[in-house]
């Protein structure tokens, strides 16, 4: 879709809205994009190859980054400077999640495994195993005691973290 198509559909959301006249809408947002001020966003080069995940610290200070190099990156986010990293997986990592408690990091990987990370310490904790094939995508339960991940196998576990064990499992 063009840009210019892609605006039509939005002031027509607009118009459904509000009730403004196409005009009206139009020009409200387009004046609202004027406000807009975008910089440079920060560049982290830290895999040399493909990254293929990355998230957040809650507080947002810093950066965790999976990678094909089969390791994950600890980046500082203001100013992309690689602080440490997390070693373990044998193949891609594919998935990082971070818990709200800022200590507790889950990864999962082209390995067939999900491992669980004390960040502070930057050692692994727990290697959880049962997928047969590339775990490919991971979330983690609010209280950060819960993960849920799916693979290639067509698999979806989800894992008690406090016993390292999956207690579900479901399947295509």
């Amino acid at each position: 879709m063009t840009a210019n198509k892609h605006l039509k559909h939005v002031v027509r959301a607009r118009m459904a809205e509000t009730g403004e006249p196409y005009s009206a809408a139009r020009d409200r947002m387009l004046a609202a994009q004027t406000d807009l001020t975008l910089t440079d966003p920060v560049v982290l080069d830290v895999h040399g190859r493909h990254g293929q995940a990355v998230a957040f610290t809650p507080d947002g200070t810093s950066v965790l980054s999976g990678g094909q190099d089969a390791r994950i990156a600890i980046a500082n986010a203001a100013a992309g400077s690689v602080e440490g990293d997390l070693v373990g997986h044998d193949k891609v990592v594919n998935a990082v999640a971070v818990a709200r408690d800022a200590t507790t990091v889950v990864s999962a990987s082209s390995d067939r495994t999900v491992r669980v990370w004390d960040l502070p310490v930057r050692s692994q904790v727990a290697e959880l195993r049962g997928h047969r094939d590339a775990v490919v995508a991971l979330d983690l339960a609010p209280h950060g005691r819960r993960a849920i991940t799916g693979g290639y196998d067509g698999q979806v576990r989800v894992w008690d973290l406090d016993r390292s064990s999956a207690f579900h499992c479901m399947r295509e």
